[in-house]
């Protein structure tokens, strides 16, 4: 499943789509139990939306007036989640890295440890 901008009426919305290109859970609605596997995704994905939402609808989901809003929300959301994944990687970065980003070297968009 991946996260997808869901255009309805005259809002966006963020949610789950499955395989068959159909929306599932859309984010600010429920937040699963706390044994489901995704339920700490998303926690952080709903913390760090909500101050970026134009609505925040109680009963359905987290809403943006612009498409443009949406996407940046949209890239906030897929960046929480590589985070996590990262954390779960615990991926060391290896030891030429402190020094080079001590003297001022950024990573390339992308680059991972």
């Amino acid at each position: 499943m991946k996260l997808s901008i869901c255009t309805l009426r005259d809002e966006y919305q963020i949610g789950w789509v499955d395989s068959d290109g159909d929306f599932g859970l859309m984010v600010g609605h429920q937040i699963p139990k706390n044994d489901h596997p995704d339920t700490l995704e998303c926690l952080a994905i709903d913390a760090a939306l909500r101050p970026m939402a134009d609505r925040v609808w109680s009963a359905c989901a987290f809403a943006w007036d612009t498409q443009r809003s949406a996407q940046v929300a949209l890239k906030r959301a897929r960046l929480v989640i590589r985070q996590l994944q990262d954390e779960a990687l615990a991926r060391p970065w290896p030891e030429w890295t402190a020094p080079a980003l001590a003297a001022g070297w950024k990573p390339p968009k992308g680059w991972t440890p």
